[in-house]
């Protein structure tokens, strides 16, 4: 068990220093979320959402091209948090909708997510 909690620190300091290694170029790195956290909820995912993870101009951005969603922000946590918007602002409308109210599209959108999603805490 600690070996997972310490693979876990690893995991999170080598992405720490991948980023500032890279702060201040343009670059893009691989970012698969298995929780996405809003204030208000935790989303479980079946499995890891792959999503890219990019630097432009001083900007982070978080992007699914699956779900047709994009976070952006000033630092790290500022993009995940509004990625984390993104996805449960999609997720919540596309599950108000009929799927004759969705376009082709959202339709295949709206799929995956509710494939995606195992449940909320």
């Amino acid at each position: 068990m600690d070996l997972l909690k310490n693979l876990g620190k690893v995991k999170k300091t080598t992405q720490k220093r991948v980023i500032e290694s890279f702060s201040d170029s343009n670059f893009t790195l691989g970012y698969a979320p298995k929780k996405i956290s809003t204030p208000t909820k935790v989303y479980c995912l079946r499995y890891p959402l792959i999503s890219s993870f990019q630097k432009e101009n001083n900007y982070y951005v978080i992007k699914s091209e699956m779900l047709d969603i994009i976070g952006t922000g000033r630092d790290e946590n500022e993009a995940k948090a509004s990625f984390a918007e993104e996805f449960d602002f999609i997720y919540r409308r596309l599950n108000t909708l009929n799927d004759d109210q969705l376009t082709e599209r959202n339709k295949l959108i709206k799929i995956n997510i509710n494939n995606i999603v195992l449940g909320t805490e």
